[in-house]
């Protein structure tokens, strides 16, 4: 059903592979799939790349895209998301958005829902990231799986916060380029996302003080 589905659907494809044994069953159409949006463990299967690090995540990453796959969103759980176009040959690379966590159940379905959201939107990548980290906060801030509060307004107003966060107090903004294309080293961007946790967790003033200047410091860099 799912060759058939991929062969003659007329429209974009956008796959969750929902779990490792199930992603075994994309291998044969990766290639007629727009977008995939897999976890670490589902991008390694499909890729054969073992993600370690930064380097091995982008090699996954380019080989799901070499299959002929428009873009690809790889999710590393309280890591944020990695993500790549092959079109425009960009990517980007974003943190988790905050929220207040009652039950997590459907926050990835609600991320890949706005994946295509976000495609019918018109958006570029990094706004499609955003979008998709944007749905997954909103989800699990409720008891039911389908946030009551869902919606296309609630999705814009969590993206322009996090989108201010980004840009504001990561300096992220200022790494991508006008159409998502990042302009400083992926690790970069994990070093800075690694510091704004310490910073987050730090229990002295003087430690929050040496995170954020931290911080600072590495988006001069």
């Amino acid at each position: 059903s799912l060759r058939y589905l991929a062969e003659n659907c007329g429209q974009p494809l956008f796959v969750d592979p929902v779990s490792t044994k199930k992603a075994e069953k994309l291998l044969p159409i990766l290639d007629k799939i727009h977008t995939l949006k897999p976890n670490r463990m589902e991008a390694e299967l499909l890729s054969g790349v073992a993600i370690r690090d930064t380097e091995s995540l982008r090699l996954a990453a380019k080989t799901l895209l070499d299959t002929g796959m428009h873009r690809v969103f790889i999710s590393m759980g309280g890591d944020g998301v990695y993500a790549a176009d092959r079109t425009t040959g960009t990517e980007v690379q974003l943190p988790v958005m905050e929220a207040e966590m009652v039950n997590t159940t459907g926050c990835g379905d609600a991320f890949m829902g706005a994946l295509a959201w976000a495609y019918l939107e018109g958006m570029d990548l990094k706004e499609t990231a955003l979008a998709g980290l944007a749905a997954g906060s909103i989800a699990m801030e409720s008891n039911q799986t389908i946030n009551p509060n869902m919606s296309a307004d609630a999705l814009k107003a969590r993206m322009e916060k996090g989108f201010t966060f980004l840009k504001m107090d990561l300096g992220l903004g200022e790494l991508f380029g006008e159409k998502g294309t990042i302009c400083a080293p992926l690790g970069l961007v994990e070093e800075m996302n690694a510091s704004w946790g310490k910073m987050e967790k730090a229990q002295t003033p003087e430690e929050k003080r040496y995170w954020r200047n931290r911080n600072y410091d590495l988006y001069n860099v």
